[in-house]
């Protein structure tokens, strides 16, 4: 784990965190939003920035998922088949975490008529 998050919620500078989640296919345009975040101020957590090889892949997204002020997830057309978007939605919903939605290369009228996808 990164030393610097073992303090989890309430850093020691108190920096808002902010969890994005996305596709695998994604990582380029989740970057660009987390540059875009962090430009702004708030710390991130991207998988694909965060997690070193070998790591407990799960354990550490529950670890992060529970640190997080808000949860930001880049839906893309190959978002809505990642099973992990859709494990860490419902996480944050659990937790009581606002989930931004960011709607990349589709319409809300594709999610919402796609297969499956909750749209409740």
């Amino acid at each position: 784990m990164r030393p610097d998050l073992q303090a989890g919620r309430g850093f020691p500078h108190q920096q808002y965190y902010v969890f994005i989640r996305h596709s695998s296919r994604d990582t380029w345009v989740a970057r660009q939003i987390a540059c875009q975040v962090e430009e702004h101020g708030a710390r991130t957590f991207l998988d694909a920035n965060d997690i070193v090889v070998g790591a407990d892949f799960a354990e550490v997204i529950r670890l992060d998922l529970r640190r997080a002020e808000e949860l930001v997830v880049l839906w893309t057309p190959q978002a809505p088949e990642s099973d992990f978007v859709k494990i860490e939605i419902g996480g944050a919903w659990t937790l009581g975490t606002p989930v931004v939605q960011i709607v990349y290369g589709l319409t809300t009228k594709d999610l919402l008529t796609r297969p499956g996808f909750p749209n409740r």
